[in-house]
């Protein structure tokens, strides 16, 4: 009788412990796809505006304590409403999926890449060289052009962007810098699109 005691409380045991380790794996697992969510886009997968927000803030910080240049990027497709109209939302949402793609390939594995608002994208390139975020943006840019939409997306379309390029003066915040960017940006739309505009003011 002690024995079957011993091996049905053997038997409770090791029951007890596999569904603590599978409750443990389930918590987990749902804590990081919690945290997926809260942090990107779900659309694109980038991150979205509000941890880009925090994840930027981290890095200028770091930059105040750095002599590196940090760049700011802001990216705005060019015509993307007239796209929407022509192939409709699904159709803008297989291009958004690509642009995301496009940004990562000419990205570092440092950068921070958001979707900024609907079609505007920021990107935040630390630790740099002088004129080398303007050199990215440029490099981005042409791989929009070289990219190869109908054959990815079966859709004949030609996607360009516009971008405001600044680096990140000291004592300036997030929030100052990347109204510059913005100028810069809306600088390049006015200037006829499909262009990368570097921001002074």
């Amino acid at each position: 009788l002690q024995i079957v005691h011993t091996f049905n409380l053997s038997v409770v045991f090791i029951l007890f412990s596999y569904l603590s380790m599978y409750y443990l794996k389930t918590v987990r697992r749902a804590q990081a796809e919690l945290h997926v969510l809260a942090t990107t886009d779900p659309l694109t997968e980038l991150f979205n505006r509000r941890h880009m927000t925090y994840l930027a803030d981290k890095e200028v910080e770091r930059f105040m304590q750095m002599d590196k240049s940090m760049g700011v990027l802001l990216i705005d497709l060019d015509h993307f409403k007239t796209i929407n109209d022509q192939f409709g939302h699904e159709g803008g949402d297989k291009i958004l999926i690509k642009v995301a793609e496009i940004l990562r390939k000419h990205l570092r594995k440092q950068d921070l890449v958001a979707r900024w608002g609907g079609k505007e994208f920021l990107v935040i390139l630390p630790e740099i060289e002088n004129g080398d975020a303007l050199l990215t943006a440029e490099r981005i840019r042409n791989g929009f052009l070289d990219y190869d939409w109908h054959a990815s997306i079966d859709i004949q379309v030609n996607v360009t962007i516009s971008a405001g390029v600044i680096e990140f003066r000291q004592r300036e915040t997030l929030s100052v810098a990347i109204a510059r960017a913005d100028r810069a940006l809306y600088r390049g739309k006015a200037n006829g699109r499909n262009r990368v505009e570097f921001g002074i003011a």
